[in-house]
């Protein structure tokens, strides 16, 4: 079973016993996917495109992950998997390391760490996530480049369905 976890920003394959009654096994296939994955669908054998992942977003964007040895990109056979910092065996920008402390897969290109401003340096090992020259540990406004300062007074969040990204 493939599933989407709306809360959890990912992609879940659960295996069940012979019976179909229990699941033996449980594992986290891609993270970071999107805003909230809402449901998925994966095309029947014989149909175009054999093992894609089609992922519906909260957000409205649909997003395809296509097998490692499809010939588009890394995780394609051959990785260590090894924590070294010097590593990016599967061809996403973020080091083996840098997966490994997040808890991605280092040999997957479809799974990959939180990046608030995408310098394909995971916020966990990110020290400054806004990129403003604050290190996150002095800085109050850890994931605004701009300190506060582009923020229009009054402020007002709603909690209405379509409201807009308070930020």
């Amino acid at each position: 079973l493939i599933a989407a976890g709306y809360s959890k920003n990912a992609v879940y394959r659960a295996k069940f016993n012979s019976e179909g009654t229990q699941v033996v096994s449980q594992e986290q296939l891609f993270s970071t996917v999107g805003t909230h994955p809402l449901d998925l669908t994966i095309p029947a054998p014989g149909d175009p495109f054999p093992g894609t992942i089609w992922v519906a977003d909260f957000n409205g964007t649909i997003h395809v992950f296509e097998p490692g040895d499809f010939g588009g990109g890394g995780g394609g056979g051959g990785c260590s998997g090894a924590n070294d910092p010097n590593l990016d065996e599967d061809g996403d920008g973020y080091s083996n390391a840098d997966e490994i402390d997040n808890g991605t897969n280092p040999c997957s290109a479809a799974d990959v760490p939180p990046d608030f401003d995408g310098d394909k340096i995971s916020d966990l090992n990110d020290p400054d996530d806004d990129n403003d020259g604050t290190p996150d540990v002095s800085d109050p406004f850890a994931i605004d480049a701009l300190n506060g300062a582009g923020t229009d007074l009054p402020v007002s969040h709603t909690w209405e369905n379509d409201a807009g990204d308070p930020g």
